[in-house]
């Protein structure tokens, strides 16, 4: 199937924005992480899920096109664009109200909100392909990759935040202990995401109408094999798994007063962040390469 680049810069850019969005409020909720993280995340969060948004239209044409898909609440688009939008409200209220020096309730009922929307496009993303006329597409394992891919990254992501922002903490050793288990948390997730990796692969070969244009040797071993092990795995799951590995690190070393290598973390846990994406829009791109239809038997003599 031809490549819908618009549809891919969509899905990695939606991705990106919604995963930073749940993975700063779960690290602040849950793991102690500083509320300095949250407005550079949600300010990322919102710039990547518009910057995905517009590409998504761009695939549409013309405007009228727009307020059709949008007058179908049945249709996965509609749900797409009506969460993203709602995401991105939410971000922008709470950096409102976060300006206006709300209490500390109102600002986490607000981040909590944007949760729900957030969770519900990337998985929108993936579930949205699944077509039985493309067995490819056709299978739970794409959805379940669309949500970890999201939040691998948003980890990735919000982790550099937090290194990048260290300097000057006030509680250094509390906020080393909340980074020391957000660390291990992204390790997870990371993990997870290889896990989904592979059982998309294992999907795809045992997928139902098998045909070498959208076979798993296509992508394991043919033509697909450079992106998908080059992109997809490397860039995908080894760089930002090391990169958090170098992070943990890099809190062993500041704390015997190297400050130096965190700031090292910082920068290789961005480059790692921004591999990360370039992963996911290779992984959209093999989707699309063996998204081949099968023959409609039914009309055939």
């Amino acid at each position: 199937m031809e490549i819908q680049w618009s549809l891919v810069i969509f899905a990695a850019f939606i991705c990106w924005g919604a995963g930073t969005y749940v993975a700063a409020v779960a690290f602040r909720g849950l793991l102690g992480a500083s509320e300095r993280i949250m407005r550079p995340a949600f300010v990322l969060s919102a710039v990547a899920v518009v910057v995905g948004a517009v590409a998504s239209m761009t695939h549409l044409g013309h405007l009228d096109r727009i307020f059709g898909v949008l007058s179908n609440p049945a249709s996965g688009i509609f749900v797409e664009g009506l969460s993203s939008a709602v995401l991105v409200v939410v971000a922008a209220a709470y950096l409102v109200a976060a300006g206006r020096k709300a209490s500390s309730g109102v600002l986490r009922a607000l981040a909590v909100v944007g949760v729900v929307p957030a969770l519900v496009v990337v998985f929108a993303v993936g579930s949205s392909y699944l077509m039985v006329a493309r067995p490819a597409w056709d299978v739970p394992a794409l959805p379940i990759a669309s949500v970890t891919a999201a939040l691998s990254m948003g980890a990735v992501t919000v982790l550099a935040i937090d290194a990048f922002t260290a300097r000057g903490a006030r509680d250094a050793a509390g906020e080393e202990r909340a980074a020391s288990r957000m660390g291990v948390a992204t390790l997870a997730l990371i993990g997870i995401q290889a896990v989904a990796v592979a059982a998309y692969a294992a999907s795809v070969a045992t997928a139902p109408y098998q045909e070498a244009s959208r076979s798993a040797a296509r992508m394991l071993a043919g033509d697909m094999a450079p992106l998908f092990w080059l992109a997809v795995v490397v860039l995908g799951v080894a760089v930002p798994f090391a990169a958090t590995l170098a992070q943990r690190r890099g809190l062993a070393l500041a704390a015997s007063g190297e400050a130096v290598a965190r700031s090292r973390a910082a920068v290789t846990l961005g480059v790692a962040a921004l591999c990360m994406v370039v992963a996911v829009i290779a992984f959209r791109v093999i989707m699309f390469s063996l998204g081949s239809s099968i023959i409609d038997f039914e009309f055939t003599l």
